[in-house]
């Protein structure tokens, strides 16, 4: 974390889900989980799990942090412009409207999107589009995928190399739940929005593994 950037530090113990109000200030509910909420100089604030997961809300967003995790939200008061993953994993579940997702090794626009990602090492991460609509870019914003996902269609881990070269393979690791985004998007008001295409997968099929 470079607290140099940063114009003041929050400190906060045992406060878990955090909410976010329109002028920044934490709301808090139901104690559980130790994090430290950072405002930098740029109006973006950094948010880190400590040795439990943390959920939060901002906005009609929502955002668990797996234990010793931390990511940095731009935001427009309540809006969220942009998620960066600095460390650890995180799954979001976000409102309508483009949004920016950034990771070590690529960038992604997404609209409509649950997604979860995750450090593999200092040059691996794991990305589910669980569901919604992503493109994906590498760091030189050379396309690498275009993604319309309905249920964890196509997770995959993208790497890039010390020169520089982007890669991206087909994971199907099974780290996060469908219950996990039900917390998420229940905390929006909301549930995802795979949950009509599961009906409709048990009715035609109810001895299936969805």
């Amino acid at each position: 974390m470079d607290r140099r950037a940063a114009s003041k530090i929050i400190a906060l113990g045992l406060l878990s889900p955090l909410f976010l109000k329109a002028d920044g200030t934490p709301e808090i509910e139901t104690p559980s989980a130790n994090y430290e909420l950072l405002r930098n100089k740029d109006g973006s604030m950094n948010i880190a799990s400590k040795k439990d997961e943390l959920r939060f809300k901002v906005g009609k967003n929502a955002f668990l942090l797996r234990p010793n995790s931390q990511i940095r939200l731009e935001t427009s008061n309540i809006t969220i412009k942009s998620m960066k993953l600095i460390t650890g994993g995180v799954m979001g579940v976000f409102a309508p409207g483009n949004k920016t997702i950034e990771a070590r090794t690529f960038t992604a626009g997404i609209r409509g999107t649950g997604i979860y990602l995750e450090e593999k090492d200092n040059d691996a991460v794991y990305c589910c589009l669980c569901y919604g609509i992503a493109d994906y870019t590498d760091m030189s914003g050379k396309a690498l995928l275009s993604l319309n996902s309905r249920y964890h269609d196509k997770p995959v881990i993208i790497t890039q190399d010390k020169s520089q070269n982007t890669k991206m393979y087909d994971d199907k690791t099974h780290n996060h739940d469908d219950d996990e985004l039900r917390v998420l998007e229940k905390m929006c008001g909301r549930e995802p929005t795979f949950e009509e295409w599961l009906m409709m997968q048990n009715m035609l099929n109810p001895q299936s593994a969805y």
